[in-house]
């Protein structure tokens, strides 16, 4: 396939969703506005629809959800046409589809129970074929099966607690819920703790909040308070935050925190795992650039590319530099003619964000590409005749990156400026060769740039239109990410698990079963 047939491929290789719920004990003039300016926080993690639930203390329930952003689904005048503007709990989501239909808008609700999901269960039709008949033909997604069965159980046992423990134990994959119903709020994490789920206090003890990332939590005004742990289930209510559950397939020795929650997927500002996502993407751009200077690559200038490339970018600007005044010889330079260069190796803004540009990862199939050409402009003048080093934080499938390197020659064309002299593009995450089950939707191999030209980077390079392309190895990675260089040293399986992160789609060794004909396609019910 060449580049431009590949190009013209659709790509869809996005993640999980945003996530964020707000229980009141006491009422609060701006809880509404305060719960969508903290879904706004995680836009980042889905961009295809968004909704809340809105319950009152009488256990009434008003919903509002669609496609779009946030700002375009829970408008002023959408929550302004509410009969509820005193809301007892607020479920709200920002959707990325990773199973069932692209508009199976979350929450889902029925009967006063709401439910929002993010991650990927592995077994849903184990509880697909456990529903009446009359609804396995109705199933949309994942969620929708999840939240099904709940509603069944609750119908039989009258105690939500019971009947939430009794299907999720029954859960395997990628899971954060939270759930309200019968006055109370619920959050859940799976025991494996794939993606991060946090909870939050309201101002003066007012309520609580859970939500997918602390980003979330500081919009919202609500103070950081811990992480909901792995296997935990929580139950909030008037009486405060009490564990209700925790699941006994969690063993915290053995964890399974997704790798590229740090690498891309949550707000760098935010902490998760124990990390700032800052301070992981410096550092893995510092370990680029070690990688790089052992070759004696050393590029005129660094741009990152925008926005998730930033931080990565930031670290391998810094990390040359101090290398370049600290070893020059690598580079075949004296001291003072490193001296000279250094001033020049600091992070230039050359690729142009558009203002209105939104996170192309994360878009469905026939948007993807259209994004990806209109998401980026190009200081021609910065680049013209220079050995560029283009820095993001990965390489899943190529339409991004070929989109790139396409403006990179078109756009001094017709600014009559002079290309780049060369290009070359750095990832600051491991080739990714393997499909993901566990919340981002990757799950087709074949479409995998790096596994579909078997890891060989010139055959990568050539094919996306840079003069090379490099990554770090997964252990490179996995060291630089938790700052422990004892990884280098063990195996992939052993190192990953040392770490306690899932790095199946780098490594190819899943964390839990996997049985495709088990999950839920969006094309089959």
């Amino acid at each position: 396939m060449s580049a431009v047939e590949y190009l013209a491929t659709p790509e869809k290789t996005p993640h999980n969703c945003g996530i964020f719920g707000m229980y009141l004990r006491e009422e609060m003039a701006d809880a509404i506005p305060r719960s969508v300016i903290g879904l706004i926080a995680l836009q980042h993690r889905g961009q295809e629809g968004a909704g809340a639930a809105i319950t009152d203390a009488y256990g009434n329930v008003e919903m509002i959800k669609g496609s779009g952003l946030v700002k375009r689904v829970l408008t002023p005048e959408a929550i302004g046409s509410l009969k509820t503007q005193k809301p007892k709990m607020i479920v709200e989501q920002t959707r990325y589809s990773t199973s069932g239909g692209e508009n199976a808008w979350q929450p889902y609700e029925e009967e006063g129970l709401v439910l929002v999901h993010n991650g990927n269960f592995t077994n849903p039709r184990d509880l697909l074929e456990q529903l009446p008949s009359s609804l396995q033909k109705k199933a949309e997604s994942d969620s929708w099966i999840i939240h099904q069965s709940i509603l069944q159980e609750f119908r039989k046992t009258r105690n939500m607690k019971e009947a939430i423990i009794n299907v999720v134990e029954q859960c395997d994959g990628a899971y954060n819920l939270i759930i309200s119903g019968e006055g109370k709020m619920f959050g859940i994490r799976d025991p494996k703790g794939f993606h991060p789920m946090v909870l939050g206090e309201l101002p003066d003890g007012k309520g609580h909040v859970l939500a997918s990332e602390p980003t979330a939590l500081m919009k919202a005004g609500a103070r950081y308070i811990r992480p909901i742990n792995p296997g935990e289930g929580v139950v909030i209510d008037d009486d405060g935050v009490h564990t209700f559950f925790m699941d006994e397939r969690t063993d915290l020795k053995n964890l399974s925190q997704c790798l590229f929650e740090l690498i891309y997927f949550a707000s760098p500002d935010s902490k998760i795992f124990g990390r700032y996502g800052t301070e992981v993407r410096r550092e893995l751009g510092k370990s680029l650039a070690r990688k790089d200077a052992a070759k004696g690559f050393l590029p005129d200038i660094i741009v990152p590319i925008e926005h998730s490339g930033r931080f990565a970018g930031e670290g391998y600007a810094q990390e040359m530099q101090t290398i370049l005044l600290e070893t020059p010889e690598l580079f075949g330079l004296t001291d003072q003619e490193a001296r000279k260069i250094v001033p020049t190796l600091q992070l230039q803004t050359a690729l142009i964000v558009n203002a209105d540009a939104i996170r192309s990862f994360i878009m469905p199939d026939g948007q993807r590409q259209d994004i990806i050409s209109t998401k980026h402009r190009v200081d021609t003048h910065a680049l013209a005749g220079k050995r560029v080093a283009l820095i993001d934080d990965s390489i899943v499938k190529g339409p991004s990156a070929i989109g790139i390197s396409q403006i990179l020659s078109l756009y001094p064309l017709l600014m009559n400026d002079a290309p780049p002299a060369e290009t070359h593009l750095r990832s600051s995450a491991a080739q990714i060769k393997f499909p993901c089950y566990m919340g981002v939707d990757f799950p087709d191999k074949k479409k995998l740039v790096a596994a579909r030209l078997k890891g060989d980077n010139k055959a990568i390079a050539k094919e996306l239109g840079f003069d090379s392309v490099d990554y770090p190895t997964p252990l490179e990675m996995l060291a630089a990410a938790v700052g422990d260089e004892r990884i280098r040293g063990l195996s992939e399986k052993d190192a990953f698990k040392m770490a306690g992160f899932c790095g199946a789609c780098f490594t190819g060794e899943y964390p839990i079963q996997i049985n495709t004909r088990r999950l839920f396609s969006k094309t089959q019910n």
